[in-house]
């Protein structure tokens, strides 16, 4: 019955975040460091070249919740509103990960987790799981030769790791939806369907999707047909690029972005998660009016709303015009189920 009572308070969550205006968002990164190696990432760039991240490794839990609480008070997090635990880096490299959704449940917040599953997160025997809305898998392929060439991790580990915390969180009480985000490339299109068969087993969504360049400097590099010849020869053996070259017959001055908060490990708001350039510090700003602002008046945005529409990236979807959507599946109502009875 407990279980049942949590599953009950958990969809009441849900729902006022579905009723949340979608084109706002707040993201903390509890975590200053990734340990992948992905190509077309600013972030695995820095790994390949071994350069060292200067953020600090991760967010104490004072820190954390200090952040939330000036977030909730200047009205940057509002009820309903989803707060993402993720930006540039991997969350499960927390040693502290389950004390940070305690206090996450604590202040009444909705969260949001993105991960490589290249590592299990520790969580505590109480830990509780009903304040997590969703938990993204990203994934580059479903063979050892695609991990080889983007995350550079043990494909059979990753599977294990997965199918652990799918059933791990389960087992706490997560009632959301496991989505695997896998990222299609030239190399990996025969691997879909068995990736999406593993996906339906487990009862988890998969969502696949074109990978892209994840760099805004190296993006408008190839819009302008400026990218240096190694790296675009890279991009045109491994992406599909062709999607990202279309411009909309107008100017564009805003896009939904602008409306986000993305506050990195040091306390410092970043521009977007297409480019981590920090634009100060969270306590310069008072009101979501005076980021926005900054924002509209920042060189970084009118130089990638000059050459690139971002709400391209609404339309990346593997198979058509459209994301895949979080369908209730049979196999995710039965989990849900499970999990409720438990």
């Amino acid at each position: 019955m407990t279980q049942f009572l949590k599953a009950l308070a958990a969809t009441k969550r849900f729902w006022d975040y579905r009723k949340a205006p979608k084109n706002r968002g707040v993201a903390i990164e509890i975590t200053g460091t990734c340990n992948a190696k992905c190509y077309y990432c600013q972030v695995g760039q820095d790994n390949l070249n071994h350069v060292k991240s200067m953020k600090k490794p991760y967010l104490s839990i004072d820190d954390f919740r200090e952040t939330v609480r000036y977030l909730k008070a200047h009205e940057f997090l509002k009820k309903g509103d989803r707060l993402v635990l993720y930006a540039w880096n991997e969350p499960f490299l927390h040693p502290e990960f389950s004390e940070i959704i305690k206090m996450g449940r604590e202040e009444d917040c909705l969260m949001s987790l993105s991960t490589n599953a290249s590592v299990r997160p520790k969580l505590s025997d109480d830990f509780d799981a009903t304040c997590i809305g969703n938990i993204s898998l990203s994934m580059p392929g479903f063979s050892q030769a695609s991990y080889d060439k983007i995350h550079q991790f043990d494909f059979e580990r990753i599977k294990s790791n997965v199918e652990w915390m799918v059933k791990a969180f389960r087992e706490h009480g997560f009632f959301g939806f496991f989505v695997i985000r896998f990222h299609v490339y030239q190399f990996n299109v025969h691997e879909i369907e068995p990736a999406r068969r593993w996906a339906r087993s487990l009862g988890v969504c998969f969502e696949p999707y074109y990978a892209f360049i994840n760099d805004a400097r190296r993006m408008q590099q190839y819009l302008r047909g400026e990218l240096p010849g190694e790296y675009l020869m890279n991009v045109s053996k491994d992406l599909f690029m062709e999607r990202y070259l279309y411009r909309p017959n107008r100017q564009l001055h805003t896009c939904d972005m602008m409306n986000n908060v993305m506050v990195d490990s040091d306390g410092f708001v970043m521009c977007c998660c297409l480019d981590g350039t920090r634009m100060g510090r969270l306590t310069d700003f008072k009101t979501p009016e005076q980021l926005l602002e900054a924002r509209r008046n920042s060189e970084i945005c009118k130089k990638c709303l000059a050459i690139l529409d971002p709400h391209i990236f609404e339309h990346i979807g593997f198979g058509g015009r459209g994301q895949f959507k979080h369908g209730l599946t049979f196999s995710y109502l039965y989990q849900f189920l499970k999990t409720c009875f438990l």
